[in-house]
């Protein structure tokens, strides 16, 4: 839930990130994976970011 009286720690809008795959000597980019495309959330204080992993990086 977010609080509209307290600003967020946090904010994030759109978030992108993509890995490339190379292939060849000459590591020619061929393709991509789309490991999150265009999410965004807030943190607001006392909120936390879940993980499934032990740490979150």
């Amino acid at each position: 839930m977010i609080n509209e009286n307290n600003k967020a720690l946090l904010k994030v809008d759109g978030l992108v990130k993509h890995f490339p795959i190379t292939r060849g000597i000459f590591r020619r980019e061929v393709g991509s994976i789309n490991a999150v495309d265009g999410i965004s959330f807030e943190i607001q204080e006392g909120e936390t970011l879940f993980s499934r992993r032990k740490w979150v990086w």
